[in-house]
């Protein structure tokens, strides 16, 4: 059976944080970034952002459903 991964894109991000917010929201049941699986954050230079995925992480794919740019996509694994 394939299974699919998080890919993640972290130069197509433009720091919208739906994806922290939807992560939050199916798995914790708040509004809360700090809760979410996923981390979008400036980087030092503020000309991009890095995103990564945390500890704890299913793979439900809400956080990809919902990003705007395509930072986030599925691949299929065997």
């Amino acid at each position: 059976m394939l299974r699919k991964e998080i890919l993640i894109f972290s130069e197509r991000c433009c720091g919208c944080l739906l994806c922290e917010l939807i992560c939050s929201a199916t798995n914790k049941n708040a509004f809360s970034p700090e809760e979410a699986f996923i981390s979008v954050r400036p980087d030092p230079r503020g000309a991009y952002f890095t995103v990564q995925r945390k500890e704890g992480c299913k793979g439900c794919g809400r956080c990809v459903e919902v990003c705007p740019t395509g930072a986030l996509v599925f691949e299929e694994a065997a």
